[in-house]
């Protein structure tokens, strides 16, 4: 969707990624939240579990974006 929207419309491109963000953090957060209303009793484990995963991922995802970028700023596409 992000190579799409560079191809067509690059100047909304940061737009739509903020977006996208802000998204998955709203959905994110109804999750938990969810999750912590209905299964109270095993809310702490969830969440402990859940942060860690959440910042594994983004490091990942910054890794990412990091090779990205230093593919297009050498003229090159990332090909993980």
């Amino acid at each position: 969707m992000l190579e799409r929207c560079q191809h067509f419309a690059p100047q909304k491109l940061l737009l739509l990624y903020l977006a996208m963000k802000v998204m998955k953090i709203v959905i994110t957060l109804m999750v938990l939240l969810m999750y912590c209303y209905f299964f109270r009793t095993y809310a702490r484990e969830f969440l402990l579990t859940f942060i860690v995963f959440y910042f594994i991922y983004l490091v990942f995802e910054v890794r990412f974006f990091l090779s990205l970028r230093k593919g297009k700023e050498e003229g090159t596409t990332c090909q993980e």
